[in-house]
């Protein structure tokens, strides 16, 4: 992990479009951080996205795992619609919904 360069195992489908990044046991938060951002950052030049899944809740909470969604204004009015008092699922949509 020197140089600010993780080693990360990826694997997915170009006829999917989906790829699927492992990184090594002992990423510190701002490690990963780091990591996350600058992936974003490239990805976001092709239209890309990187969603986190999974990860231990130290590195999980060091990120916004859903990252930018530009759908959500419309994401938050149609949770307003159909679930008003906030009971399904609360906390597992993008930006906290």
């Amino acid at each position: 992990m020197a140089d600010g360069v993780l080693p990360a195992r990826v694997r997915g489908s170009v006829a999917s479009g989906v790829l699927r990044t492992g990184l090594p046991s002992g990423v510190a938060p701002p490690e990963f951080a780091g990591f996350v951002t600058s992936v974003r950052d490239g990805l976001a030049g092709l239209g890309g996205r990187l969603t986190v899944v999974a990860a231990p809740p130290a590195l999980m909470t060091a990120v916004d795992p859903w990252g930018p969604v530009s759908a959500l204004p419309l994401m938050r009015r149609v949770r307003e619609r159909l679930d008003p008092d906030r009971r399904m699922s609360p906390g597992r949509l993008p930006g906290g919904m």
